[in-house]
């Protein structure tokens, strides 16, 4: 069997190392992670179907958040949010707008090669239960 060399072995362990701090970087600090893990992890604590007082409660009684709006008159508008897997096409409508409610909260921001922000967007039907929630993130350089 063949022996590996020292240059081979840095060329394989170098990309095994990486990966591993970015998977520990997920898991320690989630808003790192895709839209979708953040969408889950926020429908872990609040799902859907849940009431907008109780939303909102969840969101003032979490540290790390910051309620950045809340509206009784307007949904969510989806131009520049990632939008949800449960919405197939919205076809002529450039701007949809989801829900009769909305609420607004800013998850945190953190520092790789730029800087990220994260605001999750709360959709609530006339009955005021959740029916979705959308994640913009939005970057700045250092």
């Amino acid at each position: 069997m063949k022996k590996l060399t020292k240059k081979r072995k840095i060329l394989i362990l170098t990309p095994l190392i990486i990966i591993l701090i970015l998977i520990i970087a997920i898991i320690v600090y989630p808003i790192i992670g895709p839209n979708w893990y953040i969408r889950m992890r926020i429908l872990m604590q609040i799902p859907i179907g849940t009431s907008m007082e109780d939303a909102i409660e969840i969101a003032q009684n979490n540290s790390r958040w910051e309620k950045s709006f809340v509206s009784y008159n307007n949904g969510v508008r989806l131009k520049g949010i990632h939008q949800s897997p449960n919405i197939t096409s919205f076809a002529n409508n450039v701007n949809p707008v989801i829900g009769e409610h909305a609420m607004s909260v800013y998850l945190g921001e953190y520092r790789f090669v730029f800087v990220g922000g994260v605001t999750a967007f709360f959709a609530f039907c006339e009955d005021e239960k959740l029916i979705d929630v959308f994640i913009r993130k939005d970057w700045d350089t250092l």
